[in-house]
């Protein structure tokens, strides 16, 4: 939830998982921790150029987490740098971690990366998942096509960036889909499911 000075806006994420994820919360905690790791070490990489390990982050309670966790998560397999290195020519980035706002349909969210892709301006995402399954792959083109709606006009064009650890260099080439209004319907029926069942903000 988001409060605002104009109410309280229900996030992207919570209106595509309403009920949560289904899947053992002290190990989703592991993966959540190494993706927000690497979603700061990018950060970092794309503001300033520097490559910081996870320690310079100074996410101590994240570190802890991954480190002491049963699944003992190798974080330096989510290769950042060889990506940009392989990819960045492609990518004119111009806003970092931007919060976005939807005052139509009363919803928020925070994006990694606004900028252009191939010379299109395009909402993207970094994802450190280790597959992307079908299933998976309709949720984070609702997120994107959310995120592409609450700037005016909407992005067209959507862009995952799979900083993927089971790979072979940790990274796959960037995922790009442009069907945006299509994904962003698909967002709206959950939000107006959520909304029904879960008692969410009105507009």
């Amino acid at each position: 939830m988001y409060r605002e000075q104009d109410g309280n806006y229900m996030s992207v994420t919570s209106i595509i998982k309403p009920e949560g994820i289904d899947f053992p919360p002290e190990l989703l905690k592991q993966y959540a921790s190494r993706g927000t790791i690497v979603h700061k070490q990018v950060e970092e990489y794309l503001l300033t150029g520097d490559i910081i390990s996870p320690e310079e982050t100074d996410l101590p309670t994240d570190l802890s987490t991954v480190k002491e966790g049963s699944l003992k998560l190798p974080i330096d397999s989510c290769n950042y740098q060889g990506f940009f290195e392989e990819y960045g020519n492609d990518f004119d980035v111009r806003y970092v971690e931007k919060k976005l706002k939807n005052t139509t349909h009363h919803y928020m969210g925070r994006s990694d990366i606004i900028g252009k892709y191939k010379g299109e301006w395009a909402i993207m995402d970094i994802k450190t998942a280790s597959s992307y399954t079908p299933e998976k792959m309709i949720d984070y083109w609702m997120q994107l096509a959310a995120y592409a709606n609450c700037i005016k006009p909407p992005l067209k064009r959507m862009v995952i960036i799979p900083l993927t650890p089971t790979s072979e260099y940790g990274y796959e080439e960037p995922i790009v889909n442009d069907d945006v209004e299509h994904y962003f319907n698909l967002f709206l029926k959950k939000l107006a499911y959520a909304r029904e069942n879960y008692q969410l903000p009105t507009v």
